[in-house]
């Protein structure tokens, strides 16, 4: 028995230690979005100590624009667990800052362990400033008279403007990725 008491308590540290170190934010939720756990993870994503969201509505750090989507997705996972999508979404830090971030959420209601739908978050602020960029550029690139093609390093085809395709008369979806030499 003692062994078995043993096992359990360093089974206990491991992971309370490794939910304390994750990088994602986790949260714990009942079937309305009120938070029942929150992991010290959530300290490192959005400033707040796991205390100061305890007993509050994940919706409420969730931007407004971003409020439909957010609940939609968290009802869905209520009914179809394991739903494997990941949103983007605006949250709240303590600071005030609204920031980027991939969010997911895993309905574990059924499992008697842990009995709650629970909440994976991470700052994802410059993916989204990267991605914002390539889209601004991709439309300066179609506005430019030019031709423009670009290319990786073996001349497979990344990219090229609405001229290109004027030109060539191949849209960018038909040549991406061949080599530039069959265009």
């Amino acid at each position: 028995k003692r062994v078995v008491e043993e096992r359990l308590k360093h089974s206990e540290e491991f992971y309370r230690n490794l939910i304390a170190e994750a990088g994602d934010g986790i949260v714990l939720t009942d079937d309305h979005g009120v938070i029942r756990f929150a992991a010290p993870s959530v300290t490192t994503v959005l400033g707040y100590e796991p205390a100061e969201v305890l007993e509050t509505s994940v919706f409420s750090y969730t931007h407004p624009a971003d409020l439909e989507m957010a609940t939609t997705a968290f009802q869905k996972e209520l009914v179809q667990a394991n739903n494997l999508s990941f949103l983007n979404l605006r949250l709240l830090k303590k600071s005030g800052e609204w920031i980027w971030c991939v969010v997911r959420a895993v309905n574990m209601m059924d499992n008697p362990a842990v009995g709650m739908l629970v909440v994976y978050f991470y700052d994802n602020s410059a993916g989204r400033k990267m991605l914002e960029a390539m889209q601004t550029q991709s439309v300066a690139l179609s506005s430019v008279f030019d031709l423009i093609i670009t290319c990786d390093l073996d001349y497979h085809i990344e990219s090229w403007n609405k001229r290109a395709e004027q030109v060539v008369g191949f849209t960018e979806e038909e040549v991406k990725g061949k080599f530039l030499g069959e265009v």
